[in-house]
């Protein structure tokens, strides 16, 4: 077992990438921002080739992948280990307030009065907004070497890491 050992180049870099499962979820609860900001349609078409990994039953798969092989792997080192789980705990989030919404019929494309509307429309771009900066801290740290310690998520992460 590693645990906060030195991180190269190369660790960092597979450190990042568990975080792209969160973003790719998020961008569905950015759709009034990309109407509202067209110019924000270029992270869609980044992102897009990645979606089908990330929704359904693929998505099930891939997060099953991370947390079987990669975050209850004490072979690997303690920060790739973190990583993947603090970026799965966020992706899990997301989908339990995107299950909520669905069951409370606050779909994000749901109709009703302009004034619920906007109440929806605000939920929703503040989720992909919190995801964004947290994905982008999360980037920030890790290609320092240190760990981005989400308060309440990082503690979670640390739990499921700690052997």
């Amino acid at each position: 077992m590693t645990w906060r050992g030195h991180t190269n180049p190369e660790d960092r870099i597979i450190a990042s990438l568990p975080y792209l499962l969160p973003l790719i979820v998020s961008i569905t609860f950015g759709r009034s921002l990309f109407q509202q900001f067209p110019q924000l349609i270029f992270l869609i078409n980044i992102i897009s080739p990645l979606a089908p990994l990330a929704f359904g039953i693929p998505g099930l798969i891939v997060f099953f992948m991370l947390y079987m092989l990669v975050v209850r792997n004490s072979q690997l080192k303690h920060f790739l280990r973190f990583n993947t789980m603090q970026a799965l705990l966020v992706d899990m989030g997301l989908g339990i307030i995107s299950l909520l919404f669905s069951v409370l019929g606050w779909g994000v494309n749901s109709s009703g009065s302009s004034g619920v509307e906007f109440i929806f429309s605000t939920i929703n771009s503040t989720i992909f907004l919190g995801t964004i900066a947290i994905v982008v801290y999360a980037w920030y740290m890790i290609f320092q070497g240190k760990y981005p310690e989400v308060p309440i998520l990082a503690e979670a992460a640390y739990y499921h890491t700690q052997y």
